[in-house]
């Protein structure tokens, strides 16, 4: 669609149906500015960058929509390789990665040690800005965007949104189930590094006697420790009448 060696700035209009072979179906910035205030890219298609690629240089988001563009590797919505800033009324959302039939969410691509840089209030009601990190293990992704973490959500359900002093952080998401026996069970997500608080069951006729790490009752969880795995819990009743007993 457009190919930036220079300084490019949109405002209010549309790129939208391009392809290209290998990089930025929609925009390929090369170690250039390009600069977004409003309008949209959607549905455009390439290798890496359906919509945007930016390679060392600076995309800057005033307001405007990336969506609904396609990669076939990385960077459905944003391949980035240089500095992203982000502010106003800025949606990058429902972008995918993969081949038809194969299509998984992948909004906003970070090369390596990229970040987001949330250079000023994100002011959209229904951003849902999607971040998947090159970084397996997760980490920071974006820099001074604690306030805005509501605008912010994971291409993968493995990982969570968590803040890490001002900045957001990718972090491995955890389910925690508290099994009640014959009596049920309910689940609660964790983030990594996080201890968990247990519920308050309440059933009928019966009092909690206490949570344990195995069904048969021999050890008692600890809950000050920080959760790293999927874990079950195992909660012991007693009737209400024998709880002295027990």
């Amino acid at each position: 669609g457009v190919y930036n060696r220079g300084t490019f700035t949109m405002e209010n209009v549309t790129i939208s149906g391009n392809t290209a072979d290998y990089d930025g179906g929609g925009v390929y910035s090369y170690s250039g500015n390009f600069t977004m205030n409003g309008g949209t890219i959607s549905d455009n298609t390439a290798t890496s960058g359906g919509g945007v690629y930016n390679y060392r240089g600076t995309v800057t988001m005033y307001g405007g929509t990336i969506s609904g563009n396609t990669a076939s590797r990385n960077g459905g919505g944003v391949y980035n390789y240089g500095t992203l800033n982000l502010s106003g009324n800025s949606k990058i959302i429902n972008n995918t990665k993969g081949t038809a039939g194969n299509l998984t969410p992948n909004n906003i691509y970070l090369l390596s040690d990229k970040t987001v840089t949330v250079a000023g209030a994100l002011t959209c009601e229904d951003a849902s800005i999607g971040v998947t990190m090159q970084n397996y293990n997760g980490g920071t992704f974006a820099t001074g965007g604690a306030a805005y973490i509501g605008k912010f959500v994971s291409d993968s359900s493995r990982y969570g949104i968590a803040v890490d002093s001002d900045n957001l952080a990718l972090k491995f998401q955890y389910t925690v189930t508290f099994d009640y026996g014959t009596l049920g069970k309910e689940t609660k997500t964790v983030l990594s590094g996080e201890t968990v608080t247990p519920p308050a069951p309440v059933f009928a006729g019966k009092v909690l006697v206490g949570w344990y790490t195995n069904s048969n009752f021999t050890t008692k969880f600890n809950f000050s420790n920080a959760i790293i795995v999927n874990k079950t819990i195992y909660a012991k009743f007693a009737d209400y009448e024998d709880d002295k007993e027990a």
